[in-house]
């Protein structure tokens, strides 16, 4: 079993600067219920939710991927958007990032609000090789990822 347990480590908080962030941008009536996509580990892999909103603005549904298929996680410092590629979604500076992107021969699934930390899920032999998501706490998420995966 590589996967022991399941969490919710940087998942939907109730977050009020990203809410001031969108409110701010003229954008909080769009996006006020779109807080953050929700990370799921299981025993059978990992799971990633967005609201219908966050689908419909980021062109893509929730996507899982096996426990076989995650190589790993690390969370994303500043200018973690340069390495994104042509863009099938919306993508507004400092507010939403949100579709796929293709780079290369890799496809990105990629959700994030302004406010909140950037976390890499590595993958291989699935539709996505990398999921970037917005989550309250990326280091902590990354962490448990790859303990799951090493099973220590």
């Amino acid at each position: 079993m590589l996967f022991g347990r399941e969490s919710n480590v940087g998942s939907n908080p109730t977050d009020t600067a990203t809410e001031k962030s969108l409110e701010n941008s003229g954008l909080f009536f769009v996006c006020h219920n779109c807080r953050m996509a929700k990370v799921t580990i299981s025993p059978a892999g990992l799971q990633v939710k967005l609201s219908p909103l966050e689908a419909f603005l980021g062109a893509h549904v929730s996507t899982k991927a096996s426990a076989t298929q995650v190589v790993g996680a690390q969370a994303l410092g500043k200018g973690w958007w340069k390495i994104l590629g042509f863009r099938i979604g919306i993508a507004m500076p400092w507010v939403m990032v949100g579709g796929t992107f293709l780079k290369r021969r890799e496809v990105l699934f990629v959700n994030w609000l302004s406010g909140q930390e950037v976390l890499q899920i590595n993958l291989k032999g699935h539709t996505y090789s990398r999921i970037i998501v917005g989550v309250k706490d990326a280091k902590a998420l990354a962490e448990e990822i790859n303990t799951a995966i090493t099973g220590c």
